[in-house]
């Protein structure tokens, strides 16, 4: 509760690169990334990599505008 809105970002997006990094190891594990078929590895890419990059890409866009909505302004950030 003591990091400025900055730094609380920071944090929180260090949070959700570990996480991501955690599913790539969990799928390289049980070697769901190696899948021979091609349906199936397009499913577990998706799954794994770019639904969640898509998911926090936009959970950043509404903090910004959440942010520019309390702060009644927009900078040049």
């Amino acid at each position: 509760m003591k990091l400025t809105i900055a730094g609380n970002f920071t944090v929180h997006t260090n949070l959700i690169e570990q996480l991501q990094s955690f599913e790539w190891l969990a799928a390289d594990e049980y070697l769901l990334t190696l899948d021979p078929e091609l349906a199936p590895f397009y499913l577990i890419d998706t799954i794994i990599d770019k639904l969640p990059h898509a998911l926090e890409h936009l959970g950043q866009v509404r903090a910004y505008g959440t942010g520019i909505l309390t702060q009644k302004q927009v900078t040049s950030d």
